[in-house]
């Protein structure tokens, strides 16, 4: 996510060696996707992610499984990674990302910082006259 004109890096995360050569496969045809890391032990992925900064996470789950804590930590504090999430049967991908986002605001009352957040979907109210 922080490379918009680079290599968009990948780390592969659990599922069955059959789909990891299949998904591998299908990445390294596409022009700007490289896979930095191959991880088959969940254990190992909190320490390999913070050595290889990738863009995203592609996580293979069985159906029914939640994201590991582990996995979920990660995510957490590095905002700027991603995670694609695939049931290892093709029935669902689910897609998660935090934007970090800064914007200059053009006002001259607290009024219209209130409005602007309000317009922006967060719940405000106010009270100042």
């Amino acid at each position: 996510m922080h490379n918009t004109n680079e290599m968009t890096r990948i780390i592969l995360l659990d599922g069955s060696p059959f789909l990891h050569e299949v998904l591998k496969k299908a990445i390294d045809k596409q022009e700007g996707l490289k896979i930095v890391a191959d991880i088959d032990d969940i254990a190992l992925y909190p320490k390999t992610a913070m050595e290889v900064e990738a863009d995203w996470t592609y996580l293979l789950l069985s159906p029914g499984r939640k994201v590991p804590i582990s996995v979920q930590d990660v995510i957490e504090a590095n905002p700027e990674m991603g995670l694609l999430v695939m049931a290892t049967d093709g029935s669902s991908v689910r897609v998660r990302w935090v934007e970090q986002h800064e914007e200059d605001l053009d006002v001259e009352e607290l009024a219209e910082i209130f409005d602007f957040l309000r317009n922006k979907g967060i719940p405000i109210e106010n009270n100042i006259q």
